[in-house]
C-alpha cells in the first residue's frame, strides 16, 4: 500500500476524535437550546449552541418513519463513504490537497455516522 494513500486517513482518525470529543463536552455541559459565545477584541468569535438534531443536514428526514431513519441516515451514507474510500484506493488520480479533503470529508462522515449508530446525539 501507497504511505502517499494512507497518510491523509491520520486526519480521519484525528477529526473522528475531535468531533466525538467536542460533541461529548457540549453534551455534558451545555444544557439544550444554550448558547456559549467567545468574545475576541469586544467582537463575537466563537457561539456553540447546543442544539439536537433528529434529522440530517438541515432537519432533512426528520419527519421520516423510525423504521426508515436508519436506511436514510446510517446505511446510505456509510455506502457512499465506502465507495469514495473504495474509488479512491482504485484510482491515481487524486491530488495531494484532494487525498486530505477526501480523508477530513471521511472522519466527519464518520464522526455523524457513529453518533447516529451510538446515541443519535448530534451537536
Amino acid at each position: 500500500m501507497d504511505k502517499k494513500k494512507l497518510l491523509p486517513f491520520t486526519l480521519s482518525v484525528f477529526t473522528i476524535i475531535a468531533d466525538q470529543i467536542s460533541k461529548a463536552i457540549i453534551v455534558r455541559n451545555w444544557p439544550a437550546q444554550n448558547s456559549f459565545i467567545t468574545d475576541v477584541f469586544g467582537n463575537e468569535f466563537l457561539c456553540i449552541i447546543h442544539v439536537r438534531n433528529t434529522g440530517m443536514a438541515f432537519s432533512l428526514g426528520q419527519n421520516f418513519p423510525d423504521w426508515l431513519k436508519p436506511l436514510f441516515f446510517v446505511l446510505l451514507p456509510a455506502a457512499v463513504l465506502a465507495f469514495l474510500v473504495v474509488y479512491y484506493f482504485k484510482s491515481n488520480e487524486f491530488t495531494s490537497i484532494q487525498r486530505w479533503a477526501l480523508a477530513g470529508i471521511l472522519g466527519g462522515g464518520l464522526g455523524n455516522i457513529i453518533d447516529r449508530i451510538f446515541g443519535g446525539r448530534t451537536v
